[in-house]
């Protein structure tokens, strides 16, 4: 399950919009929306995400339930 909040949060205090966003990962704005709503960005888009936003723990974002209410890590 993908942090749909937590990834959003991310990118908007980069800089990016969400046409931005998907745009630079090679997207329509609506094909991105629906697969980060539904939970189905394939390992490219994962990949892109991770490098752009410069993720240093994409752990946080894509297995959310992994980590406790309120855990920070190393975005």
């Amino acid at each position: 399950m993908i942090s749909e909040k937590g990834l959003r949060e991310l990118w908007i205090s980069q800089g990016y919009t969400q046409e931005t966003i998907s745009k630079a990962i090679g997207l329509h704005v609506r094909t991105f929306r629906n697969r980060i709503k539904n939970g189905r960005l394939t390992t490219s888009d994962l990949d892109k995400l991770i490098n752009i936003l410069d993720i240093k723990n994409p752990n946080i974002f894509f297995y959310p339930e992994c980590y406790p209410k309120g855990t920070e890590g190393n975005k």
